[in-house]
């Protein structure tokens, strides 16, 4: 949600898995192992998890202004996109959008439910995109001058 936070590795060997959890600026990552593929997966499905109630929550804002709906709203990893909309109306999010301050994951929220209107990138689009946030510019402008530093 657009936070700093220090990694914290703690190795367990009590446990099976390795689990995440966040404590005051740091994200902790409770592990078997120090081996660093299994850290980094144990912090991908935290962050899709993360991602997919972010997403839920938010949207409802976003859907008070919508007649449509998406068939399915899900966060799932997307190597090239922060979204995309299917012609079933299926709108799937990059969980690394949790990693953004809320006003961007609204910008791509907002983006993908105007694809429900418009299936490109007109004019129309972008007036869509308006009437749920008038600002998108500023935000799509922050969203590719800091994407690169959305990873883990």
């Amino acid at each position: 949600m657009g936070k700093t936070y220090f990694l914290k590795v703690s190795i367990d060997t009590g446990i099976k898995r390795p689990n995440v959890e966040i404590e005051d600026s740091r994200i902790k990552v409770y592990s078997p192992s120090e081996g660093k593929k299994e850290i980094k997966d144990a912090l991908r499905r935290w962050y899709r998890g993360k991602a997919q109630q972010v997403i839920e929550d938010r949207i409802k804002g976003l859907l008070e202004f919508s007649e449509k709906r998406p068939s399915v709203l899900k966060a799932k990893e997307q190597k090239k996109r922060w979204g995309s909309c299917t012609h079933h109306s299926r709108i799937y999010i990059n969980w690394r959008i949790v990693m953004t301050p809320p006003a961007i994951i609204d910008y791509v929220l907002a983006h993908e439910l105007s694809h429900l209107y418009y299936r490109d990138h007109s004019v129309e689009f972008w007036e869509k995109v308006s009437t749920f946030i008038p600002d998108y510019k500023k935000r799509r402008n922050w969203l590719r001058k800091n994407s690169v530093k959305i990873e883990l």
